[in-house]
């Protein structure tokens, strides 16, 4: 018998996966020069992601 994950060699959809929600907190860790896109960490994601404010 083969061991499979859960959700292997399912498409995932990216989209809704990395989306926030518009009462998540956002914790902005870093910004661009510009000030166009924010490093932010959110309570729902592991890790931190590049976000365009």
């Amino acid at each position: 018998m083969r061991n499979i994950m859960p959700g292997y060699g399912y498409p995932l959809d990216k989209l809704q996966a990395s989306a926030i929600f518009i009462s998540t907190p956002i914790y902005i860790i870093n910004q661009t020069k510009d000030k166009r896109w924010s490093l932010v960490i959110t309570p729902d994601f592991v890790g931190a992601k590049w976000m365009l404010i």
